[in-house]
């Protein structure tokens, strides 16, 4: 899911169709500008207030 929507926001009903549990993962990370991510390994997401789910990797975390 992370090279199709890397660039924009998700529903979250999507990935949960898809198989998506947000209750497993591995850690989170905060980054530098103060966001919090939710991190299964190098990917990452971070949960918008209208239930928009944005996808990132660790590397181009900013």
């Amino acid at each position: 899911m992370y090279n199709v929507y890397r660039s924009s926001p998700i529903k979250l009903e999507i990935l949960q169709a898809r198989g998506f549990h947000p209750n497993y993962h591995t850690h989170f990370f905060n980054s530098p500008v103060g966001d919090k991510y939710t991190m299964i390994y190098d990917v990452g997401y971070k949960v918008h207030y209208d239930n928009q789910v944005q996808i990132v990797q660790l590397d181009n975390v900013a």
